[in-house]
């Protein structure tokens, strides 16, 4: 668990949380994408909003001021490849994952 939140703090300037788009097939440009190679790690948790927030809280001091359904961190590691963690709920779907993982590919594309 500590290598978890140490690892996670790595992450701390990088994070994004699920909102979800209109639609499931609502079309974005893959322009804004900052890489098209990263490690991705999911971590389904049995309570995503509490442990993003829990994160969140350590790296920035807050919490957020709305519902968390899912969060991302990723970073370059000092090999300059890009890393990406998501925490979702152990029952999740395919909107609040895919979302997740474009931010792994993005960022914080809601800017």
């Amino acid at each position: 668990m500590k290598m978890i939140i140490i690892l996670l703090s790595l992450f701390a300037s990088s994070t994004a949380v699920a909102r979800l788009e209109k639609s499931a097939y609502e079309k974005y440009s893959t322009k804004a994408n900052f890489t098209d190679t990263t490690q991705v790690t999911w971590e389904p948790v049995d309570n995503a909003e509490k442990k993003c927030t829990e994160i969140h809280v350590k790296a920035t001091g807050k919490p957020y001021p709305y519902k968390v359904d899912a969060c991302s961190y990723w970073k370059k590691n000092l090999f300059q490849q890009y890393n990406c963690h998501i925490i979702t709920d152990k029952n999740t779907n395919n909107d609040i994952l895919g979302h997740e993982l474009r931010h792994c590919f993005q960022g914080d594309f809601h800017k």
